[in-house]
């Protein structure tokens, strides 16, 4: 199984441009929790966090059955407040790292689709959310999600039922 969360810390520590700028990497639990962890550390400017709730669903190809898992990923950075230009130049900065993360997603989903889970990176079709705006306590970045689909078994057994 994927383990979604353990590959984006790794992504996130070893990008040079986010250790360059002291990116904080971490865990939250939903959206919804990132500003109080950031309140947490006022003495971290920029965070990296993935959200350890996973939305997920059962889909289908037409010839099997998967688990869609999304994974959530924040790249944000705090700016001065009402200072437009520090504001760009973060969510520049956040808009650069996500590029550098979607390359290496690429390249680490071709040069492993053979022989481990990140054969089931969906990186297709990747959303993603600006945050341009003054929508968190001082702080801008870039919102991802990362659909993984991987195989379920649904084979419907006799023996797990009442007749």
């Amino acid at each position: 199984m994927f383990d979604g969360i353990q590959y984006f810390k790794n992504l996130a520590n070893c990008n040079l441009l986010a250790v360059k700028h002291g990116f904080h990497v971490g865990e939250c639990s939903s959206l919804e929790a990132i500003e109080p962890i950031m309140d947490e550390y006022q003495t971290k400017s920029n965070f990296i966090l993935v959200d350890d709730t996973i939305d997920a669903s059962v889909v289908t190809n037409g010839s099997g059955w998967f688990n869609r898992r999304v994974f959530t990923v924040a790249i944000l950075a705090r700016h001065r407040w009402n200072d437009t230009k520090d504001r760009n130049d973060k969510l520049n900065l956040c808009r650069e790292i996500f590029r550098q993360f979607l390359t290496r997603l690429v390249l680490d989903k071709e040069n492993f689709k053979y022989n481990t889970d990140l054969c089931y990176m969906r990186t297709e079709i990747l959303r993603y959310r600006e945050m341009n705006t003054y929508s968190m306590d001082g702080a801008t970045g870039v919102v991802f999600m990362l659909p993984v689909d991987e195989p379920t078994d649904l084979i419907f057994r006799t023996d797990e039922w009442k007749q």
